[in-house]
């Protein structure tokens, strides 16, 4: 997939800004649950981040709003810091801790999130081009 950054030659330097500026404030597809569904351990700790609301006897269903993915466990407030995922292992250089897993939101980054298109593009760029 050629995403705007591919687009404009920009190359992600992991400097981690759309994790830390999107933090919890992404939408979530079906094609996420069902990929986190199936991933086992891995999955269901990503699920625990995620809003659920009983139904029928002991099964759940795992849902978000379309602006808010992760919510704290527990407390089911919604999450407003950096992404959950979000690892530095080294100073300044930041990586994802579900990469094979991510939503398609990051997937498809930088599309679902204009700020974090202007902070990683040089001078900025005319989303209305």
């Amino acid at each position: 997939m050629t995403t705007v950054l591919d687009h404009l030659g920009v190359v992600c330097n992991q400097c981690g800004r759309c994790c830390v500026q999107a933090g919890g404030s992404l939408p979530a597809s079906a094609a996420d649950y069902q990929r986190w569904l199936g991933a086992g351990a891995a999955g269901r700790s990503i699920l625990e981040w995620t809003a659920r609301e009983a139904c029928r006897g002991s099964s759940e269903r795992h849902h978000a709003r379309s602006d808010q993915l992760w919510y704290e466990p527990g407390s089911g407030r919604p999450w407003s810091g950096a992404c959950p995922w979000v690892r530095e292992p080294v100073p300044g250089r930041f990586e994802c801790g579900i990469y094979p897993l991510r939503p398609d939101a990051c997937r498809e980054f930088p599309s679902f999130h204009e700020q974090v298109v202007r902070f990683c593009v040089p001078g900025g760029i005319d989303i209305d081009e």
